[in-house]
Order: C-alpha cells, then structure tokens, then sequence
C-alpha cells in the first residue's frame, strides 16, 4: 500500500519537522516525551493550595528535594469539581494554581500527571460524574495542550463503586475523544473499576488503535495489613498486623505476575499509580513491603508513585520539614535482600 501522504506534502512535512529540529531545545524535549514516568509520588491530595482562604504549607522547593532523592515524577491529585461553576466553567484561579505547580515540577526535572482524583464523587454519582468531567477534560485537554509530553493526563482516579466497568469504558471512550481533540499523542492513563484492583483489569476494554495509553492499578494488599489503624478503612483497632512471612512475598508475586500476564496479553505499558502502608504498621515489614512493591514493579519495568508525600503515608512532615528517609530508602535505596528475607522463627525484629 502506498504512502497515504502525497510526494509534496510528504517533503514538506520532512522539512517543517527539520526546521523545528533545528532548534535544540525542541529536539532534546522531544526526545524526553517518552522518556518513562520512572519513580513517583503523589501530591496535593488536602493541601489548600487550590482552595480559596485555605492554608497551604507546600513549598515547591519540595521538587527539588525530590529530584534529588531520585524521583522521577509527581502525580497531582486535582480536585477540580468544586471549582466549576453552573454552566461548567472551571475556575480561571485554580487553572492557574495548576499550571503554576506543572511548572514547578518540570523545572526540577520532574514528569507530571495530572490526575483527576474525584473518585469519591464519582462512585456515589456517576450519572454527574460524567458531566463535571466533560466539562473538566473539554477545559484541561485545551488549556494544557502547550505543555510537552512531560506532562500526562489521568482521567479518572479510581472509577468504580456505583460507576460499573461498562460505563467507565464508555465514559474513559468519551473523554479520550476529548482529549485527542488537541492533544492527538500525549500519554493518557486509564485507570480499571473496582477502585484500581487489578482483579478488574479483565473487564476493562480500551481503544484498540490508540497506542499511547498506559492503564493504572493500584496495589494496597493485603489490606488489612497496609491500612491496619485507619480509622476511614474501619481497621482502627486493628492493629500489629505482620507482614514478611514466605507466603506473604509468594502472594505479592503471584498478584504481579497476574497483572503482567494481563498486561502481556493486552500489551498495554503498567502504571502503578498508588501503593503504602499507613504509619500504624511497624516499621520494619512497612519497610520490607515497599521494598518489595518496587522491586517486582521496576522488575517488570512499571512506572510507579508512592502514596502519598504528606497528610497520611507521609514521607514528609510539613510542619516540622521532616522527611521519612528510611521510607524512600526502601524505594530508591539499593537493594537490600538480606534484610527483607523472611525471618527465621524467634529471630529478633530488626528496625530500619
């Protein structure tokens, strides 16, 4: 079959893209936009930096201090319901606000994705929920279409609840279309039902002919181990829940290898969009579980974010500056086998 493009159009295009590789700046981000997401965390989730008369106690020299410990990327937890009004018009001040924190995080170095992170709303309604999305990706899709590749959109955090995989499939079609409008190659993260449980990733269906998705799973197993204290998760009396027994890695094993057989099949590239453990856990298997996360995703060359920089899971203490470093050493450190082995019986508990 021949070229779909004429001979003088074919030359033309040639030169237009050697006039814009001409200029470095150009290339060398070009080169960049599919570079992976790599190491991440998210951010922002109950910060008020983007709600009128509310504190914020975020500093952007945070991005640096990011970069610096080896992250890769942040995805933003944008919470932009609230900030639409009756006839759908999102906010000019909280557009602004997230541009300012796009910016922030790509002049240190950092990808970002931009994630819609109205889960909540959206099991309870999801009838409404597909019309403030509408408006919000018909507004997000056009207003930072300038950026590069470095930047990533996620539709949806995750869909489920009342919203059931068929209609994510329609609505995730719907607001992808959206999205292509201006943004025709951008990276676009799909997210599964059931709330991001992998188990549901066989009922997910997506586009078969666009090849710049990547589909998010979060990994929060077992859960009575990784949310043991959280009031929300009504495990606030269950607490000294252990983890790092042989069955227990052979159960995180057998759950990723599932996800990459899936993923295999599909041949879809993995965004592990969330995973942590609350601060009830003891230190040392909330240690060895991170590590471990890391060490199976990186294995299978996911992309991944950490939940969550502060407010709970916290790697940093705004308040105090404080960062948890033996929580990003268990992710960025270097491997450390020996010490996450699964204990001998009456072995003594070693703390990081």
């Amino acid at each position: 079959m021949g070229s779909p493009f004429g001979r003088k159009s074919w030359r033309s295009g040639l030169l237009a893209l050697l006039a814009l590789c001409l200029s470095a700046t150009l290339c060398d981000a070009a080169s960049a936009a599919r570079a992976p997401l790599g190491r991440g965390v998210n951010i922002l989730s109950t910060d008020g930096m983007f709600r009128p008369g509310e504190v914020s106690l975020f500093s952007f020299d945070t991005f640096g201090r990011l970069r610096r410990y080896g992250f890769d990327h942040v995805r933003i937890n944008a919470l932009p319901f609230d900030r639409l009004d009756a006839s759908g018009r999102l906010d000019e001040r909280w557009l602004a606000t997230l541009r300012r924190v796009i910016d922030g995080a790509l002049a240190a170095g950092l990808q970002v994705v931009v994630d819609v992170h109205e889960f909540l709303y959206c099991q309870r309604e999801p009838q409404a929920c597909a019309v403030k999305l509408d408006a919000v990706w018909s507004t997000l899709a056009l207003r930072l279409s300038d950026y590069d590749d470095r930047v990533v959109f996620e539709i949806l955090n995750e869909p489920g609840g009342a919203m059931d995989p068929a209609a994510w499939n329609r609505l995730f079609a719907r607001e992808l279309a959206v999205v292509r409008r201006f943004n025709p190659h951008r990276r676009v993260i799909a997210g599964v039902a059931g709330g991001g449980h992998f188990s549901a990733l066989k009922q997910l269906k997506l586009p078969p002919d666009d090849a710049d998705l990547l589909v998010a799973v979060h990994y929060y197993e077992p859960f009575r181990f990784t949310h043991q204290g959280a009031s929300w998760a009504k495990l606030a009396d269950k607490t000294g829940v252990d983890w790092g027994a042989a069955e227990d890695y052979d159960r995180m094993d057998r759950d990723f290898a599932a996800i990459a057989d899936w993923a295999n099949k599909e041949k879809r590239p993995i965004y592990l969009g969330e995973f942590g453990v609350y601060e009830r856990a003891e230190p040392r298997p909330r240690f060895c579980w991170l590590h471990r996360v890391v060490y199976d995703a990186e294995a299978e060359g996911w992309s991944w974010a950490y939940w969550q920089l502060t407010s709970d899971f916290t790697l940093l203490d705004e308040r105090t500056g404080r960062w948890n470093d033996w929580l990003i050493a268990a992710m960025t450190g270097p491997r450390n086998p020996a010490f996450c082995a699964p204990p001998a019986p009456g072995a003594p508990v070693r703390t990081p």
